[in-house]
């Protein structure tokens, strides 16, 4: 697995400077890890490592589609504001 990790400054030099500052300014949890590429402490303990491992099947990486499930998804990237990408994903029995 290969992992990228860079703040928003090594990744796009163009960026002023003083966005960042100030975003650091006034809030410098958010400031990390929308310019700073760190992940946020604040709220990583939202969901316990047991109740994702809980729900985790050891060894599987994926399913094959099922013919009977409608999938649809949707992603919603964020564009440098307040909030961050989302990919949810729904499904519903297609009716056959």
């Amino acid at each position: 697995m290969l992992v990228w990790q860079a703040d928003t400054r090594s990744m796009n030099p163009s960026v002023d400077p003083q966005i960042i500052l100030d975003a650091y300014r006034d809030d410098e949890t958010s400031a990390a890890a929308e310019y700073g590429a760190q992940f946020r402490k604040d709220i990583e303990s939202f969901v316990s490592r047991e109740a994702v491992e809980a729900i985790i099947i050891p060894r599987r990486f994926e399913l094959a589609p099922n013919r009977e499930i409608r999938y649809r998804a949707f992603v919603d990237p964020s564009g440098g504001t307040a909030d961050s990408m989302t990919l949810p994903l729904a499904t519903g029995r297609t009716g056959r």
